[in-house]
């Protein structure tokens, strides 16, 4: 990763004075929906700041060769680490198997030269979970970011819908929060997370083996009806897949079914699956993506046209399609019921799913569209306004991002400006 320092001239480790440097504080809150990369975003810039430090120790003790433990010696001296909830130095080792539940907060400390002055940036924030973006939004604004903190909202943009609903939900909290006292506002950016896999999706290769893959699978259903799926590690994380059988009634897949149906799809086609690209956190979220958009496209398919009820389907949908993480996490019982109410533990989940069933049968044409609309987030960020496009796994654009956010803050503490005096905000639980 150390290319990705080419051309930011203020990450540069030539111009680093470690004899005399001042001290800045840059507040970072990153807040979006599940699995749109808040967590892999700050991973990576961890392992980049990393290897930044790495290039001013060599070159603070004029030696080519690297030992890693003296390498920390050195940084913790000066005042240097990265730190990530109780993880310290290695933050790479942080899973992303299971959501971030609430918030976690982390403490990068590194060297920035900023106009001739070399300061000690203490970036200090918290990684808010994205369960519900509505209520995390609000109560960010509200009871823990102020007008010093920099808000870092993250889309991603291989998810539409995902989009739409956090786009939704800014424009509701701001249009309060504003209308009550714009002042107290934190600074706001917008990242579009996962470059990368919209890229991938978008390939028109993609798309048809997509299509074909799932197809097949609804074949198989209607011409037998009742399947056999493979869902992935429905009871326990730590246990392998486990078969299980679900009945077609009434014409009708259920949704979480139909997710798992399309990451078996999926996985059984793409060369890419089980890599850094089409991970298993990236798979089961373009799933519950691609399924959505079937069934949210059939209900308001239905419809009169001109009819209000569209927007009371989409209410109704984003109430459960937001509330947890895909496949696994759905169905995991997260050791509250024994084994032997595994089964009717998965009949309460598709009973809680009903209302979303997609009937059969399903044209292909159906199945294009939501493809098609599933990597279309895009047009949606676009009226957002200016915001940083990033790729959370191979790290472009974060320290573009950094490098702003670290400037404005800059700015802000070197004008000489009156202070204002700060309502101190209580974090209280979500």
């Amino acid at each position: 990763m150390a290319n990705k320092f080419n051309g930011l001239v203020r990450f540069n480790p030539d111009g680093i004075n470690l004899t005399a440097m001042e001290n800045a504080v840059v507040k970072l809150i990153l807040i979006g929906d599940g699995m749109s990369g808040k967590t892999q975003i700050l991973i990576t810039l961890a392992q980049l700041l990393i290897e930044y430090l790495q290039q001013i120790y060599s070159l603070s003790i004029n030696e080519s060769d690297f030992d890693d433990p003296a390498f920390r010696s050195w940084a913790e001296r000066r005042g240097f680490f990265l730190r990530y909830g109780n993880i310290k130095w290695d933050i790479r080792t942080i899973s992303l198997d299971t959501e971030t539940i609430g918030l976690e907060d982390f403490e990068y400390v590194f060297p920035y030269v900023w106009n001739d002055t070399t300061y000690k940036i203490r970036l200090i924030g918290n990684d808010v979970g994205g369960q519900n973006i509505f209520h995390h939004f609000r109560d960010v604004l509200a009871k823990m970011a102020g007008p010093d903190d920099n808000l870092i909202v993250v889309f991603d943009k291989s998810r539409e819908l995902s989009c739409y609903n956090s786009i939704e939900h800014i424009k509701r909290v701001l249009g309060i929060m504003t209308a009550e006292n714009e002042s107290t506002l934190s600074r706001i950016a917008y990242c579009g997370n996962k470059i990368d896999l919209e890229k991938h999706i978008r390939e028109e290769e993609w798309r048809e083996g997509a299509l074909k893959s799932i197809m097949d699978k609804i074949t198989d259903i209607m011409n037998h009806g009742r399947g056999e799926y493979s869902f992935p590690s429905l009871m326990d994380i730590q246990k392998e897949e486990q078969c299980v059988k679900a009945d077609i009634t009434n014409n009708q897949i259920t949704f979480p079914d139909l997710e798992a149906l399309i990451y078996n799809a999926i996985r059984e086609f793409d060369s890419k699956y089980k890599t850094d690209l089409m991970s298993e956190v990236n798979t089961k979220a373009l799933c519950r993506e691609i399924s959505a958009q079937l069934v949210y496209n059939q209900n308001v398919t239905i419809l009169e046209e001109g009819s209000t009820q569209a927007e009371q389907v989409w209410e109704d949908l984003r109430t459960v399609l937001y509330q947890t993480r895909p496949l696994a996490v759905q169905y995991s019982a997260r050791g509250r019921i024994k084994k032997d109410d595994d089964s009717a533990h998965l009949s309460q989940v598709r009973d809680k799913w009903r209302k979303f069933g997609l009937n059969l049968p399903i044209t292909p044409e159906d199945i294009k569209f939501a493809l098609h609309r599933t990597a279309n987030a895009e047009e949606l960020l676009k009226e957002m306004g200016d915001r940083f496009d990033t790729n959370a796994l191979s790290g472009d654009g974060i320290l573009k991002m950094l490098e702003s956010i670290t400037q404005e803050t800059l700015i802000k503490l070197t004008q000489p400006i009156q202070k204002e005096k700060r309502v101190k905000r209580e974090l209280k639980r979500f």
